[in-house]
């Protein structure tokens, strides 16, 4: 949808502008707010690349009484991520083999639950050991890893492998390495500014 507004949300250029969903329909949660924004073509390329990165599980099946069920679990994860509190190596254990959910028969949905409650609750204990020994980080919100993903992006904070390995393709640089994209004026602007509307 195209709308003939006077200036950008993002950059304030006086352009035609689209309107998009602040969160777009694949990585939006039902029962959640959106909202809708006015973006040049130029930032709403940048959006789209940056939400290109981020997926959202939504949750798994699982065997409850010997019935496939589906277990809501809402997280947001990106490879663009980073974990800003400082990591602890005393809190860095090594993956219990007897815990259920590293069992073959859970990998494969075999592993039979009491209720959908304690399928629940192994998936998030699954989950917090993963990121603990592996600093994997998953967001409940689509604000909440935006933001990460922005505050990564404007500090350089990814490896300098990701950094330098990942291409962008932008509409108007072409391809580009994710360091250099970064760092375009445009860019800079657009991860300073786009998380105050949400």
């Amino acid at each position: 949808m195209i709308a003939q507004v006077k200036n950008c949300l993002i950059c304030k250029r006086k352009s035609t502008l689209s309107v998009v969903l602040a969160i777009p329909n694949d990585l939006f949660i039902p029962g959640h707010n959106n909202s809708e924004l006015f973006l040049c073509v130029q930032c709403l390329s940048i959006k789209k690349i940056i939400d290109s990165h981020l997926s959202l599980t939504s949750g798994e099946k699982h065997f409850v009484k010997g019935t496939q069920k589906f277990i809501s679990l809402y997280e947001y994860w990106s490879d663009w991520t980073v974990n800003i509190s400082p990591v602890q190596t005393d809190n860095h254990n090594s993956v219990n083999l007897l815990k259920p959910w590293n069992s073959f028969s859970f990998a494969t949905g075999q592993y039979n639950f009491k209720s959908k409650k304690d399928a629940l609750a192994v998936m998030k204990d699954y989950r917090n050991e993963y990121k603990k020994n592996f600093h994997i980080l998953s967001f409940k919100t689509y604000q909440d890893i935006l933001f990460n993903v922005t505050h990564a992006l404007l500090r350089e904070m990814l490896p300098i492998g990701k950094m330098q390995l990942t291409i962008v393709k932008d509409p108007v640089h072409g391809q580009t390495k994710l360091v250099n994209w970064a760092r375009f004026e445009h860019v800079q602007l657009f991860l300073k500014e786009i998380n105050n509307y949400y």
